[in-house]
């Protein structure tokens, strides 16, 4: 592919807000379940259900862990933003996919405070993976259904590039990466 007409930047969110809180309910509903499990066995007396403990009990990790630790990408392919949320390594959805061109106003997210409260957002996609993160960036656009959308993210100076090329209402800034 042609270097100038993509780029990918990922992130994993950090456990804070409600993904630390859910984080430490998985870890409690992980501890309490073998009590709960052998309360039940010693209720109805039949001991060699048990045996499915570990079993039950890595099953219950494996499909639940990975929801508390999303990883958000966002790629710019000609002239396309897309916007996915990755669960795992083998779950990845597309939340996002819009036309550059189209969007009202990219810039750092601080700047666009007043624009963003006039212009009233029903949707908000949001990729920052922490609220203390640095080079916040917002991206006010309207999509194909005419609902009004913000669309929340780092920015790098690659990303910054390539969007004010295909949108020259973009706000370039210098940023840490």
């Amino acid at each position: 592919m042609d270097d100038f007409n993509y780029y990918e930047y990922g992130a994993e969110q950090k456990a804070e807000g409600k993904f630390r809180n859910l984080k430490i309910f998985l870890l409690c509903l992980y501890f309490a379940y073998p009590i709960a499990y052998f309360g039940v066995i010693a209720y109805t007396r039949i001991f060699p259900l048990g045996a499915l403990i570990p079993v039950t009990l890595w099953m219950l990790i494996y499909f639940t862990w990975r929801y508390v630790k999303p990883d958000y990408r966002y790629v710019i392919e000609s002239a396309n933003l897309k916007f996915f949320i990755c669960y795992g390594k083998k779950t990845k959805n597309l939340m996002l996919e819009v036309k550059i061109s189209k969007a009202a106003a990219i810039a750092p997210k601080d700047e666009l405070a007043d624009a963003i409260k006039e212009f009233k957002p029903q949707i908000t996609f949001n990729a920052l993976p922490s609220v203390s993160a640095s080079d916040q960036y917002a991206m006010l656009f309207t999509d194909e259904k005419g609902k009004r959308c913000i669309f929340y993210f780092v920015a790098t100076a690659q990303a910054l590039k390539l969007m004010h090329f295909y949108n020259s209402k973009t706000v370039v800034t210098t940023t840490e990466k």
